[in-house]
């Protein structure tokens, strides 16, 4: 035995003293051809960006609550920063000479667990560029965040606006009115005081029902906005494989019914894409739409060819067409999700629009009350009598008006700073740095090369 081991042993150091350079030969050709291999593809550079969502000022009675929203918010951040809209942005910023398709295959986005950060990575064969469009990307898209939350308190601010130059325009009214009694010593009548009492109940009324109108008219203008497509189906640029999938995006904002945003909403937004997912694909729906675009197929027809899911924790419905012709796949999900919008605005606004209406009226009716009240204090204020109660009174609604103004000044300070700080929700925290080395080492494959 231990001279058959021997023997074996002397053939295989005989065998490598005979052969070795053979060996050594293809090692050195491997490790060649790897790195010739190596040199001539190009590099890829990955770079990343940081994203902060921040929880809303709004919600700081449940602080647990605030920063769950931020994170579900992230989740939804994170599925816009690859949308048509905001890319097309950073080709135009950037002059690239590339498609929005092949612009969103170099970004990755992802959330990091647990946290409130969105982490957005670009590769690119050029490392400067890669870096760029990383950063005008979380440029453009924090900028279109700050602009969506600034258009929700618009309208709040405006009415505010609005009720402060109402209450100047009135208290510089009645501060003529108090100078005038004042001058010509006018003393009234038992019966103006009583008119007087009515005027105050009137413009009370009248002040509320304002107050109520304005509050519908905001709904009715919020509910337009309660559900929006955020990114409508186009025919792709380059020719796709048929059958083919046009798809549209439709945004949930339940957080318009609150002015801001907070976990409730959000959970509610989620909630109503389920049920808006079966609305949407429903034969009333598509019904109006096959009326709309004068089609001959049947109702079963078309809802063989859409299909309609939420998006899993987001704001978001998918709405998808299928077909073998791509301009009719595009014109139905479009027309569809059209139809959706107008078929769920219709329902929503009815109530208010029909309410709207008898406040309108009755604002109409005191209205005309109010001036018939004043046109007998006219003909009453003709006398003395009772002139300094009249000051008096007057002195009171002043300081009401007065106090009245400052309460909706703070308002309009506290909206304004609500919509600064709603804006400032989501920014970055991290830039993207011009990567130094390619993301995958050539090392690599000329290991394997000479495998």
């Amino acid at each position: 035995m231990p001279n058959q081991g021997t023997f074996v042993l002397r053939w295989f150091f005989s065998l490598i003293r005979d052969w070795g350079w053979i060996i050594l030969v293809c090692i050195i050709l491997g490790g060649v051809t790897g790195a010739i291999i190596t040199s001539q593809m190009p590099p890829i550079y990955a770079t990343s960006a940081v994203l902060y969502v921040e929880p809303s000022k709004e919600s700081l009675t449940n602080e647990y609550n605030a920063i769950i929203a931020a994170e579900r918010l992230a989740s939804t951040y994170s599925e816009m920063l690859k949308s048509k809209a905001i890319l097309e942005e950073v080709i135009e910023e950037l002059d690239l000479n590339i498609s929005v398709g092949a612009l969103a295959k170099q970004i990755t986005t992802q959330t990091i667990p647990a946290t409130q950060l969105v982490k957005v990575t670009v590769e690119n064969q050029s490392p400067e560029k890669a870096a760029a469009i990383a950063n005008a990307l979380t440029r453009k898209f924090v900028s279109f965040i700050h602009a969506t939350q600034s258009e929700v308190y618009a309208p709040g601010l405006s009415n505010l606006q609005t009720d402060l130059q109402t209450y100047d325009e009135k208290i510089t009214s009645t501060q003529a009115k108090i100078d005038d009694l004042y001058a010509s010593e006018i003393r009234v009548t038992d019966e103006l005081t009583q008119l007087e009492t009515s005027l105050a109940e009137t413009q009370t009324d009248i002040r509320l029902l304002q107050d109520d109108k304005r509050a519908n008219e905001l709904l009715v203008e919020q509910v337009a906005d309660f559900i929006q497509v955020f990114q409508p189906a186009a025919v792709p640029e380059t020719k796709p494989l048929l059958p083919y999938k046009a798809t549209v995006l439709l945004l949930v904002r339940q957080e318009l019914a609150s002015g801001y945003i907070d976990y409730s909403s959000i959970l509610a937004s989620e909630r109503l894409t389920q049920t808006y997912s079966q609305i949407l694909e429903s034969q009333v729906v598509l019904q109006k739409a096959i009326d709309r675009l004068e089609l001959t197929q049947k109702v079963d027809t078309i809802q063989r060819m859409v299909n309609v899911e939420p998006i899993a924790d987001t704001q978001l419905i998918q709405l998808s067409v299928t077909s073998t012709n791509v301009d009719f796949a595009v014109l139905l999900a479009n027309t569809i999700a059209d139809e959706f919008i107008n078929h769920i605005q219709g329902s929503l606004a009815e109530p208010y629009t029909r309410r709207l209406e008898k406040v309108e009226n009755n604002l109409t009716d005191l209205q005309t009350q109010q001036e018939e009240i004043q046109q007998s204090i006219t003909d009453l204020s003709a006398t003395r009598v009772n002139a300094e109660i009249e000051i008096s009174y007057l002195e009171r609604v002043q300081t009401t008006d007065r106090a009245s103004r400052l309460e909706i000044e703070d308002d309009y300070e506290r909206m304004e700073q609500l919509s600064r700080d709603s804006a400032e929700s989501v920014y970055v925290t991290e830039i993207a740095r011009i990567p130094e080395s390619p993301s995958t080492s050539p090392v690599l494959y000329i290991g394997l090369a000479i495998l």
